[in-house]
């Protein structure tokens, strides 16, 4: 037997909500004294490696590589693997299944 569609999608928010919500109350009570600990020189470059590769590639698949905004930023969430752009991006072009584009690039990006 098949969820009707708006269960599925009702499971899946839900579930990645529930998941976020945790993740965050069992890691915030530490975060402040990690903060005080090693500073503020630890977050930002842990900002930096985070957001520099993004805008990297984003701009070599959009100007050298001419890549269709959908292809480049699936490539791009799967290289992350970040599920709420995933799924907002699987959302905005209405299909069931993730994009193949993070398929193929998701274990690229886990281990590089």
């Amino acid at each position: 037997m098949l969820l009707p569609s708006a269960a599925q999608w009702l499971m899946g928010t839900l579930g990645l909500c529930v998941f976020v919500t945790v993740v965050g109350l069992n890691a915030g009570p530490s975060f402040v004294p990690g903060l005080r600990e090693a500073g503020w020189p630890l977050l930002l470059w842990g900002a930096a490696v985070t957001t520099l590769p993004l805008l990297a590639g984003f701009l070599y698949g959009h100007f050298v590589q001419r890549l269709h905004l959908p292809i480049l930023l699936g490539a791009l969430a799967g290289a992350q693997t970040t599920t709420a752009a995933l799924g907002a991006l699987t959302e905005r072009r209405g299909a069931r299944s993730p994009p193949w584009e993070r398929r193929s690039r998701t274990p690229w990006g886990t281990c590089c």
